[in-house]
């Protein structure tokens, strides 16, 4: 599923929730949860939004209840990363039976119904849009990491060779998206890349092209040491996760924050290989 997609299917279970009444509140929120859980969104908002103390903040929120619907006080943070993760915190409570949709809207929010059916939909106008709404930004906001960001702007030095060129180019591209399983392709791309640049110096196979290549990056023994060591490390990533091959005995890249680290590690030895060529 593409990052468009699940955000239209999230606004879809949030519209489902405000029409599925009070019998039907919980199962749509948690089918609404559900939706937060599954790639692209679950890895999206791994990296966006912060822990909270979900707990502590309820408690202060249910003390600020007077005896008058909507009496109570809702104050959630400024910052939209911890609003959103409060709210994702609240739907899942909810979603679990700690928390009741239509009792927190009527506590919380004016209205001037006294039905059930009408304080789910009110939750969902007032919470489920705003957390759709956000998410939106927060994913509009979503760049590489400072020190990357300022070398994907940078043009990587022709090679030589026209495919290596064109992986590396395409593994930038896709790896400023701000689709994680885009990302995740420009990581595939720049292992594929990786691969290539070991074939390209002279020898009788990879590990002597290899073993070249990075000979020409280091002439003091002790960083040569550096380089093959971290090559050597790149290697075992790339047999050992998912990146370039699928097999079940791979592990998965699980994290976006892991696959930024993976691509930052890999980039910078291809930067310094291709300069050193």
């Amino acid at each position: 599923m593409t990052l468009p997609q699940a955000l239209q299917e999230l606004c879809d279970c949030a519209t489902d929730f405000k029409n599925a009444g009070y019998n039907g509140a919980q199962a749509g929120m948690r089918r609404f949860v559900a939706c937060l859980d599954k790639d692209p969104l679950h890895s999206l908002l791994e990296a966006v939004i912060p822990d909270v103390n979900f707990d502590a903040w309820l408690e202060r929120t249910e003390a600020s209840r007077g005896v008058m619907a909507g009496s109570g006080t809702c104050d959630w943070p400024d910052d939209r990363g911890e609003r959103v993760a409060m709210q994702v915190a609240l739907c899942r409570s909810i979603a679990e039976g700690r928390v009741r949709s239509d009792e927190f809207a009527r506590d919380f929010y004016p209205t001037l119904s006294n039905r059930y059916d009408d304080h789910v939909a009110d939750f969902g106008h007032r919470i489920l849009d705003p957390i759709t709404r956000d998410i939106g930004r927060l994913i509009e906001l979503r760049v590489p990491p400072p020190i990357l960001a300022e070398a994907l702007a940078l043009p990587l030095q022709p090679s030589g060779d026209p495919r290596l060129d064109e992986l590396l180019e395409d593994a930038k591209t896709k790896f400023r998206d701000k689709d994680p399983a885009v990302r995740r392709e420009g990581l595939e791309r720049l292992w594929d890349a990786w691969e290539r640049l070991k074939t390209l110096e002279e020898g009788h196979d990879k590990g002597e092209s290899a073993a070249h290549l990075i000979g020409k990056a280091a002439a003091q023994p002790r960083f040569l040491k550096l380089l093959e060591d971290e090559a050597r490390a790149l290697n075992e990533v790339g047999n050992k996760f998912q990146i370039r091959h699928f097999e079940k005995d791979r592990d998965p890249v699980e994290r976006d924050s892991h696959v930024d680290y993976l691509f930052h590690r890999l980039f910078a030895l291809i930067s310094l290989l291709q300069r050193s060529r």
